[in-house]
């Protein structure tokens, strides 16, 4: 059995989600800034490169665990990506580091099963306006105010 390979450390200490980098998550905490200064949104979830080819739908509508992972699988599908695509949830949240909710365990269980279906690695995080989280690895990063 082989050993994954080490996942890139950040300066401040712990290690990005396999499959994605400090950077790509900044972009996406970016990102999601970007779309405006509402506090209250609804909750979505991403599959693609943040800052690149995104596919998104409300996380909301979809409370069954196979209807998640069955989105998850057309939306990765749909991208027809080269390399394994990121899945991101993003929501409202404090100004600390996210904690782990509801949505975000039963995005992360879909994320898993999808990956599983298409063979394909998925690496999953959690996104607010403050800065994003690695429920898996339980690294996270925020800011005050992210330049």
């Amino acid at each position: 059995m082989t050993r994954p390979p080490p996942r890139p450390a950040h300066p401040a200490g712990g290690a990005a989600p396999v499959g994605t980098s400090y950077d790509e998550l900044r972009t996406a905490v970016r990102c999601l800034l970007a779309e405006g200064r509402r506090s209250r949104f609804a909750p979505r979830v991403h599959a693609g490169r943040p800052g690149g080819t995104v596919r998104s739908v409300e996380a909301a509508p979809y409370d069954d665990h196979a209807l998640q992972a069955d989105v998850l699988t057309v939306m990765v599908e749909a991208l027809a990506a080269t390399t394994p695509p990121l899945v991101w949830v993003t929501r409202p949240g404090g100004s600390g580091a996210p904690e782990a909710a509801d949505l975000d365990l039963a995005w992360l269980r879909a994320t898993r099963a999808a990956s599983g279906e298409l063979g394909v690695p998925l690496a999953f995080a959690v996104v607010t306006r403050h800065g994003w989280w690695d429920p898996l690895g339980g690294a996270s990063r925020t800011w005050r105010r992210l330049r």
